[in-house]
């Protein structure tokens, strides 16, 4: 049985058939939510080339023919290989049955778009106010912290992101009302509120917030500054 951690990976995961007779070139069976979100126009027994030119094609189907069921690889791939996407790096596959494998794979990098969100980030740290960034929801899942937002919560990454911000509100709907008097260009007017941190304790603070994007989602950049 493949091992879970074997496939943790910045791209997408993909169960493919790799049917004898046309080497190289899979059938998609199933791909995860990474998956589609690269690839909105795949479906599920769409064909994708292994690879972009028969050659390697055939190199690829062959590596994978060699695994046993319940075995893993990691594969070197560059090239555009993949429903025409540019994939760069250590692909990992398992063979899951006789002509059935999952696939795991990075996709290549935007690094002007990492640069800048790494500059970005580098800002958002030194600011002396707590800062975070959301999913622009009603629930509002934290997709970044800075240092001063782990500060007054108490906690780090680990404890916060991917947990909804309106739990650390005390009134239910808030980060909801906030989000709703807030645009792209101009942000919200503080609100207060009260913010409960890790640890259980409950303090005022105002908070406000302005839309935006972020790694491709729309998001909320939520301001909390404690109360007086």
């Amino acid at each position: 049985m493949a091992q879970a951690e074997t496939f943790e990976t910045g791209g997408g995961i993909a169960v493919v058939e790799l049917p004898g007779g046309d080497a190289g070139k899979a059938r998609l069976v199933w791909g995860d939510a990474l998956f589609h979100a690269e690839f909105p126009d795949a479906r599920g027994g769409a064909a994708c080339a292994l690879g972009d030119d028969p050659l390697a094609r055939g190199k690829f189907a062959a590596a994978l023919n060699a695994l046993a069921p319940g075995a893993t690889a990691a594969v070197a791939c560059e090239g555009d290989w993949l429903f025409g996407r540019d994939v760069v790096g250590i692909l990992r596959a398992a063979r899951l049955g006789p002509t059935t494998w999952l696939l795991s794979f990075p996709f290549a990098a935007d690094s002007a778009a990492d640069a800048q969100e790494s500059r970005i980030a580098d800002a958002l740290d030194g600011l002396p106010i707590a800062v975070a960034i959301c999913a622009a929801d009603e629930a509002g899942r934290i997709m970044w912290i800075n240092e001063a937002f782990r500060q007054l919560m108490g906690g780090a990454d680990f404890d916060l992101i991917g947990t909804p911000i309106g739990e650390r509100l005390a009134m239910p709907g808030t980060y909801a009302t906030v989000l709703a008097a807030t645009g792209p260009f101009v942000p919200s007017v503080p609100f207060p509120t009260a913010i409960k941190t890790l640890d259980g304790m409950m303090s005022p603070a105002m908070i406000s917030a302005k839309r935006g994007t972020f790694r491709g989602e729309a998001v909320a950049t939520v301001c909390l500054a404690r109360g007086i």
